[in-house]
């Protein structure tokens, strides 16, 4: 909103701008220029569509008898702004009821019990859908609440500006005067109610679309925590029933390995005369076994030393830290190279140790074992 007061006196001329883009509806920009001796208005008006021109053609014909005064076309503008204002904010609160019953929290919910049984299943909500509705509800509240904080001070600009036009406009006939300005001032009166009215509703619902915005928040924790329950509960299915076969496998691999190994060649539990139930070479089993499984075990070993040994070399604070020349005041901090290195438990006892003498026993107790940081 941008209003630029009187500035301009060419031979009696007084004029204003007057500019209004900060809702969809009622856009427009207006030039007013007076010429207080004859009483006459000439303005210029731009942006506002037809069924707007219509609507503030018909307000000006019931106003006839102001029509001559400069102020009557703005404020006429600014009443229309406002009803458009009051519309709009009428679908919002449609959108902000319609929020409230998708996450199952109504306002009505305090005052009526029954409302409580339409509390939805946090697994059942829509969060994105939610989320980007409230967010969409509450840039359209702050649009309008900045609306407001322009229309209410540009009142007092307006009533300023009515009181100059009515001194350069009557200087004798106070009746006359009197009636345009209780006219006047009856309607920037309307508009401040109108325009606070506005304002407070805008607040209201902001209020209810931070709450639901809080409701969302916390059906969205309730909901993962459903999800991590649920997880939580099919991790622990997994679990019993892997212990399951492992209890199950525990008991028949002995039976396993015994039936597969006398169903080898190296038994022969029917032996012809001059055989021997156990094969000679069945040592062979045995060498050929045992190699196997050291082998297995020594390449399980290494890859596992290798491995642990790169978890331990990695750094857990950075090993060097560089500094530059930056003026603090009128000192300079001259910069340098700082390093850090891990101690042993070993070299930290002998570098930094500790000790607590107690009163009762009169001995030490040392501190010094640990893991530290030495500075180089």
């Amino acid at each position: 909103m941008i209003l630029e007061k009187l500035t301009h006196r060419l031979k009696g001329l007084l004029g204003f701008l007057f500019q209004s883009n900060w809702t969809r509806n009622a856009t427009y920009s207006l030039a007013v220029s007076y010429q207080p001796k004859v009483r006459t208005t000439y303005a210029m008006l731009h942006g506002l569509r037809q069924d707007e021109i219509d609507k503030l053609l018909e307000c000006l014909k019931l106003s006839e008898e102001y029509m001559w005064f400069p102020m009557l076309l703005p404020l006429l503008l600014l009443h229309y702004k406002g009803m458009c204002i009051e519309k709009d904010i009428d679908k919002c609160y449609m959108s902000i009821w319609d929020i409230e019953l998708r996450t199952g929290m109504p306002a009505q919910a305090l005052h009526n019990a029954n409302a409580h049984q339409n509390t939805k299943n946090p697994i059942e909500i829509d969060s994105d859908t939610l989320t980007r509705d409230i967010t969409s509800f509450s840039s359209e509240m702050a649009r309008y609440q900045s609306a407001m904080d322009v229309h209410l001070p540009l009142l007092d600009s307006l009533d300023e500006i009515t009181r100059l036009y009515l001194s350069a406009t009557f200087h004798d006939d106070e009746l006359d005067r009197d009636y345009i300005e209780r006219a006047i001032r009856a309607k920037l009166a309307y508009l401040r109610t109108l325009f606070s009215g506005i304002r407070g509703r805008v607040i209201y619902h902001t209020q209810r679309a931070q709450a639901q915005r809080e409701t969302v928040w916390s059906l969205i924790a309730q909901k993962d925590n459903l999800l991590n329950l649920r997880i939580a509960e099919s991790t622990q299915q997994d679990s019993t029933a892997m212990k399951i076969i492992a209890t199950i496998t525990t008991v028949f691999l002995p039976a396993t390995f015994t039936a597969t190994l006398f169903s080898t060649s190296f038994f022969n539990f029917q032996p012809k005369d001059g055989t021997h139930t156990v094969s000679g070479w069945f040592w062979l089993y045995w060498i050929f076994t045992i190699v196997l499984t050291v082998i297995i075990l020594g390449i399980w070993y290494i890859i596992s030393l290798k491995k642990l040994r790169a978890i331990i070399k990695m750094p857990s604070v950075p090993s060097k830290i560089e500094t530059s020349q930056e003026p603090v005041g009128d000192k300079t901090v001259e910069g340098g190279n700082v390093g850090f290195r891990t101690l042993s438990a070993r070299e930290m006892a002998k570098k930094l140790r500790i000790t607590i003498r107690t009163k009762e026993t009169n001995s030490d107790i040392d501190l010094g074992a640990g893991r530290g940081l030495e500075m180089v």
